[in-house]
C-alpha cells in the first residue's frame, strides 16, 4: 500500500474505459468509477517521492523521513476512518479523505521557493507530505469497503481488485510525468485532479449496506433500486438487516477504542484478525514500497542508463500486470494465487540480488549516487555549497543492466498477481459487515506501520551493508509469506462463483449469536 502519491487525469479516461467494460457485466458496478479514480489520486504520492528525491538534494536520513512521513499520515488517517466508516458512513469518509489530500498537494506546491532557497526539505515541507498521507489513510478502508459492498458477488474478485489498479495506474503516470516536468509542477497538477476528485466523489450514493446498518432502511431500499434495479441486491442482506439492530460498529465507544479498532472486532472474530493482520504485515515485507518510493534509487543500483525511464518502465509494466490480474483474480483460488505470486516473487529477488552484486562496485553507496545520478533535462539540482558530488562508479554496460531491470518487473508481475490486490480483498472477505470497518481499519493500521518501518531503513540499510542483501532479505520474507499461506490462511473464495464473502459472514454472525 502503501510509498508515494500521484494524480488522477489518466486514470480518469483509463477508469472510464475500464467501468464501461465493467458495465457490460453489472450495472452495479457505475458507483465504483469515482473510488477507482480515488485510489489513482493517493497512489500518486508514492512515486511523487522517487521524482522528488532525485530533483532536490535529500541527506540520506532526510530522503528517509520524507518518503516514510507519508505512512505516518496515512497511520493517523486510518485510525480516524474506523470511527468514521462506523458512524459517518462510506461516502462521507471518502469525501473527507479529499480535502487534506488537496490541502496537500497545495502546501507542497507553494513551499517549492522556500526548497530551493534553502537546498534541504524544510519541516514545512514534510507537512505537506503528511497531508497527502493523511487522505490516503482515510481513502484507502473506506474505498475498498465501498466498492466491495456495492458489488454483487459474481464480479466481486474484479471489483476487489479495482483499488490496486488505480494505485499502479496513479504510480505509472507519477513516474511518466516524472521524465519531463519538474516536482513542483506535479504537485500543482495533482491539486488540480484532486479538487475533481472531491466533486466526483461528492456525486456518490451511499452504501445501501450501511444506510441498513444504521437503521435507515428507506433510503438504502432506494439505493439499492438505484444500484440494482431490486430492494435487495446481495444474498446476505437478510443478515445485514439483522445486523443493523445488533450492530457494534454504531454504538458509541471511547477515544480508545477508535485509537485501537481492533479492541472493538469480537472475541469470535480474533482470529480472523491475526490472519488479516498477517497479510499485511507480509504485503509490506515483500519490499514492494521500497522499491517503488525509490524506484530511480533502484534502477541506478541496478546500473540502468536512465533511471526516470527505468521507473516509469517498471510503473508501465506493473499497470499491465493489474489490470490483466483483474480478470483472473475470480478464476483461481486465493490461496493458489498468494502462494503463485510469492513464489514468483522470491525468484525475482533473489535474481536481482545477483545481478546488482555483479554490478557494484565494492565501494557503493547510495547517497551522492541518487541524488546527483544522472542530470536530466528540466530539473533542477539543488546541490549544497561546498558539497562534493560522489558520482556511481559501475562497472562497463552491459546486458546486465537490462537483466537487472527485467527481474524487478518480473518481481512486479509476481506482486501485482497475488500479493498486490489479495490482502485487503482478503481481510474484508474473513469479516462480516457489523465488524468489517473496525478490523479492516486495524489491519491497514498495521500496514502503514510495517511500510514506514520499510521505507525508512530503506537505504539506511543500503548504505550500512551490501544493497544486494536488503533484496536477499525481501525474498526470504516472501518466502515465509508462501509457508504461512500454506499452512494458516483458509480459502476465502470458491473456484466456481468467486467468493464466499456472503457465507463467512453468515457463519460469522451466527457464532455472534451463539456466543
Amino acid at each position: 500500500m502503501v510509498a508515494g502519491y500521484w494524480s488522477p487525469c489518466t486514470p480518469l479516461v483509463w477508469n472510464q474505459g475500464f467501468s464501461n467494460l465493467l458495465d457490460g457485466l453489472s450495472e452495479s458496478t457505475n458507483p465504483i468509477k469515482a473510488p477507482d479514480v480515488r485510489f489513482s489520486q493517493f497512489r500518486l504520492a508514492f512515486g511523487f517521492s522517487s521524482a522528488c528525491t532525485l530533483q532536490v538534494y535529500f541527506t540520506i536520513w532526510k530522503s528517509a523521513i520524507f518518503a516514510s512521513s507519508l505512512n505516518i499520515g496515512g497511520l493517523l488517517g486510518g485510525l480516524l476512518s474506523a470511527r468514521m466508516l462506523s458512524t459517518a458512513g462510506r461516502r462521507f469518509t471518502l469525501l473527507v479523505s479529499c480535502i487534506p489530500t488537496v490541502l496537500g498537494w497545495l502546501w507542497m506546491y507553494l513551499c517549492s521557493d522556500v526548497i530551493y532557497q534553502n537546498a534541504f526539505p524544510t519541516n514545512l515541507f514534510v507537512f505537506g507530505r503528511l497531508l497527502t498521507g493523511f487522505g490516503a489513510g482515510l481513502c484507502i478502508p473506506s474505498s475498498a469497503t465501498y466498492m466491495l459492498e456495492i458489488s454483487p458477488s459474481k464480479i466481486r474478485g474484479i471489483v476487489g481488485s479495482l483499488p490496486q489498479v488505480g494505485i499502479v495506474t496513479g504510480i505509472c503516470i507519477s513516474f511518466f510525468m516524472a521524465m519531463f516536468t519538474l516536482w513542483e509542477q506535479i504537485a500543482l497538477i495533482n491539486t488540480i485532479f484532486s479538487s475533481v476528485i472531491l466533486i466526483l466523489v461528492w456525486l456518490l450514493p451511499e452504501s445501501p449496506k450501511w444506510l441498513r446498518k444504521a437503521g435507515r432502511f428507506h433510503e438504502a431500499n432506494s439505493i439499492s433500486i438505484q444500484l440494482f434495479g431490486i430492494v435487495s441486491g446481495h444474498s446476505a442482506d437478510t443478515i445485514d438487516l439483522n445486523e443493523s439492530i445488533t450492530n457494534s460498529e454504531t454504538k458509541q465507544h471511547s477515544l480508545w477504542h477508535y485509537i485501537f479498532p481492533c479492541s472493538l472486532v469480537p472475541s469470535s472474530q480474533q482470529p480472523q484478525l491475526r490472519m488479516a493482520t498477517a497479510l499485511m504485515i507480509f504485503q509490506q515485507l515483500t519490499g514492494v514500497n521500497a522499491i517503488l518510493f525509490f524506484a530511480e534509487s533502484v534502477c541506478l543500483i541496478g546500473n540502468a542508463k536512465s533511471p526516470p525511464i527505468c521507473a516509469f518502465s517498471i510503473g508501465f509494466f506493473q499497470m499491465i500486470f493489474t489490470i490483466l490480474a483483474a480478470f483472473v483474480i475470480n478464476h483461481v483460488r486465493r490461496k493458489t494465487l498468494l502462494q503463485f505470486s510469492a513464489f514468483i516473487m522470491v525468484i525475482a529477488l533473489l535474481a536481482y540480488s545477483i545481478t546488482i552484486s555483479e554490478t557494484l562496485d565494492p565501494g557503493f553507496v547510495l547517497l551522492g549516487t541518487r541524488q546527483q545520478g544522472v542530470p536530466i533535462i528540466l530539473r533542477k539540482l539543488v546541490i549544497p555549497d561546498g558539497f562534493d558530488p560522489v558520482w556511481p562508479s559501475f562497472t562497463a554496460y552491459s546486458y546486465i543492466d537490462e537483466l537487472g531491470q527485467f527481474w524487478i518487473i518480473l518481481f512486479m508481475f509476481g506482486y501485482s498477481f497475488g500479493w498486490g490486490p489479495l490482502p485487503v480483498l482478503i481481510s474484508m472477505e474473513l469479516f462480516p459487515v457489523s465488524s468489517r470497518g473496525n478490523a479492516v481499519s486495524a489491519a491497514i493500521a498495521i500496514n502503514w506501520i510495517f511500510a514506514f518501518i520499510i521505507t525508512e531503513l530503506f537505504e539506511i540499510t543500503g548504505n550500512l551493508i551490501n544493497p544486494a542483501i536488503v533484496f536477499v532479505i525481501f525474498s526470504i520474507c516472501c518466502l515465509i509469506s508462501m509457508v504461512y499461506v500454506h499452512k494458516y490462511l483458509p480459502e476465502t473464495s470458491d473456484e466456481s462463483n468467486g467468493s464466499t464473502l456472503d457465507t463467512i459472514s453468515s457463519l460469522s454472525y451466527k457464532s455472534q449469536l451463539s456466543a
